[in-house]
């Protein structure tokens, strides 16, 4: 693991978090992207939703830091002086120090997280149970809107599920602590819910692939799925960064088709072709 930090203009390759207030009120915004040598997936898509989460926050001024260009420059010798095959790259913005732990000091800090991506071969299908709860702003990847996964993710583990699905009485089944949801109807309709989700970076590579690949009957994006509408689906699934399009088997005891001639399998296999391509007219 590498790591670098910037704070009033000075880069640093240690990090000393006494008094940052990322550490200690969980405020800040991060985006987290994979790397092959030092090519970054879909490094612009991830830096523009980076800028829109700290928009609206005075302690996250961005013209307080360094350049796009600086940015991934250090991200990429990171990336170099690690010789990785594959990395997770982790980036983080807070609002820096605090003398007292609340009002931070006016000085934003920029980190830069390089470690090895031990990718699974592959990943079984998903057990998992809806929470009544929702991120706040699930437009931003915001560091607070992280803060209780890990209490509802042991809830649900202890109830013998994997993972959960946030959920709401009006806006239906959202999506997973870090990952967007899908669902595919008995007719192959497929769909994911548009409003108060964080709209992943993979997420709308697999709208693209399915629209352009023709793989469902339609392809939508949809104002909310309910619990209810489960009963019409076959299929459902996940993506995020690493997992791609993740095959759900179970959401609150309603069990779906998986396996090598389900629709979800197609998507995956396409989406790992694109991303083999996408490295390969890079140089990775």
């Amino acid at each position: 693991m590498k790591q670098l930090i910037y704070c009033k203009g000075v880069w640093h390759s240690w990090i000393k978090v006494g008094s940052n207030l990322g550490l200690w009120r969980a405020d800040g915004a991060v985006e987290v992207l994979e790397a092959r040598s030092d090519v970054l997936f879909h490094w612009d898509d991830h830096f523009e939703r980076l800028g829109r989460s700290c928009r609206g926050y005075k302690n996250l001024d961005l013209s307080l830091l360094p350049s796009e260009e600086e940015i991934l420059a250090k991200t990429q010798s990171l990336l170099r002086k690690e010789s990785l095959k594959e990395a997770i790259v982790h980036i983080l913005v807070t609002p820096g120090k605090s003398t007292d732990l609340k009002k931070a000091e006016g000085w934003p800090e920029l980190i830069i997280d390089v470690r090895s991506l031990n990718r699974p071969s592959s990943i079984p299908p998903l057990k998992l149970v809806t929470k009544n709860a929702r991120r706040y702003f699930p437009e931003c990847k915001l560091t607070a809107g992280y803060g209780y996964v890990g209490r509802l993710q042991a809830e649900a583990e202890a109830c013998g599920f994997d993972s959960f699905l946030y959920w709401d009485e009006y806006d239906g089944i959202l999506e997973g602590p870090y990952e967007n949801f899908f669902v595919v109807t008995n007719s192959g309709w497929l769909c994911t819910p548009s409003i108060n989700v964080l709209k992943g970076v993979t997420r709308k590579i697999l709208l693209d692939l399915a629209k352009k690949h023709k793989v469902f009957e339609s392809v939508d994006e949809v104002p909310r799925i309910r619990k209810g509408f489960l009963y019409e689906c076959r299929e459902a699934f996940l993506s995020s960064t690493t997992k791609g399009a993740a095959a759900i088997g179970e959401i609150n005891g309603y069990h779906f088709n998986v396996g090598k001639d389900s629709k979800v399998e197609k998507l995956q296999e396409l989406f790992l072709e694109y991303r083999e391509n996408y490295y390969k007219a890079r140089g990775a």
